[in-house]
Parts: structure tokens; sequence; C-alpha cells
């Protein structure tokens, strides 16, 4: 893996990805013939809390054109391109909608969304952003914390649609703690659509 990873770094040509993806490609068709699926969640996580797991321009080099080869199979057969990755991608998220995925998720809030939602929002739906770490997650919540928290991500992501009101990650949250935040949800944000 170090010496794989130190290929991508300096420049040379990894053989393996492209292999693996050209099956992964395959496969979306096979199983759609059998399935005819409506959207596909497409799970590759490129970053951190902190930042991307490689520099941008080696992700634009390496990652890039394999993922469009995946995109661009979906797309083929009019499949909704749910992309998951967690961390701080918010560097690549241009790249992304520049080749055609439809939802990012679960957007997490160590990225910048209300800017990404600026420059992306009539292209890119957003599912995520209640922050699951510090605020539903987090030791002693209160429900009304967890409110404040919905409404908050509700008023920087849902005007103009495209947002996917949900945690930025999937945890076991006390049960009046995730009760609350549906309730929120469903309440607040029906005032915002």
């Amino acid at each position: 893996m170090k010496n794989y990873a130190h290929s991508l770094i300096i420049g040379n040509k990894p053989h393996g990805i492209g292999r693996i993806l050209a099956k992964e490609s395959k496969l979306i068709g096979l199983y759609d013939d059998a399935g005819n699926f409506d959207i596909i969640w497409y799970g590759d996580d490129w970053g951190t809390q902190s930042d991307l797991f490689l520099p941008p321009d080696v992700w634009r080099k390496i990652i890039k054109p394999h993922t469009k080869r995946i995109y661009d199979c979906m797309k083929e057969r009019n499949i909704i391109i749910n992309q998951h990755s967690c961390g701080k991608i918010e560097k690549v998220v241009g790249d992304i909608v520049e080749i055609g995925v439809n939802v990012w998720n679960p957007c997490q809030p160590c990225n910048d969304l209300k800017k990404s939602k600026q420059e992306y929002g009539d292209k890119l739906t957003f599912e995520g952003d209640i922050d699951s770490q510090f605020a539903l997650a987090k030791p002693g919540v209160t429900e009304e914390e967890a409110c404040a928290e919905v409404r908050k991500r509700i008023d920087d992501l849902a005007e103009g649609g495209g947002y996917i009101a949900s945690p930025s990650h999937s945890v076991p949250y006390e049960k009046n703690i995730l009760d609350a935040m549906v309730d929120e949800i469903t309440v607040y944000g029906s005032k915002k659509s």
C-alpha cells in the first residue's frame, strides 16, 4: 500500500484502479438490468475532518477520471448518482459536479457548505450536515440543542431546494434526541420549503 500511495504522489501510473472500476461499471450494468435502479449510493471516502486524503491535483489525476467512468455508466442508464464521501472534500466538489453527481452525502459541517450551496446549489443536492459529532452525539446534548442544530442547517442549505436534512453521520443517538431531530426537520423544514 505504501508503494502504491507513493506512486500516486510521484506520478507513476497506477494500473489497478482502472481494472477495478471497469468491473464496477460492469456490475452496475448487470445489477441495473436485473433491478432497474432509480438511484445508486456510490461510496468512496476521499477526506478526513481536515482535508482530502490526497492533494487535489493528485485526486484529479487519479480518482476523478475513474469516478467519471462510473458516473457515465450510471448517467447512460438514467440512474441518479448519490455520492458518499466523508470528510472535508470541498476542494473537489466542483469536480464531482462537473462529472455529473446528483447528490452529495453526508455533506459534513467541516466543509464550507454555505459556500458550496451558493456555488453548486442549482446542480447538486446536499444530504446531511446536521452535526453528528459536536451536536447530536455530544454527551449531555439536550433536545433543544438538537433542534437548534437542525434549524441552523436548514437555514444554511434549504433555500431554493436541494437539501435532504439528515445527520452528518450514522451513530447511535439517544431516542429522545433522534425524535426531537425528526420532529424539528418535519415542522421547521416544512416552514422553509
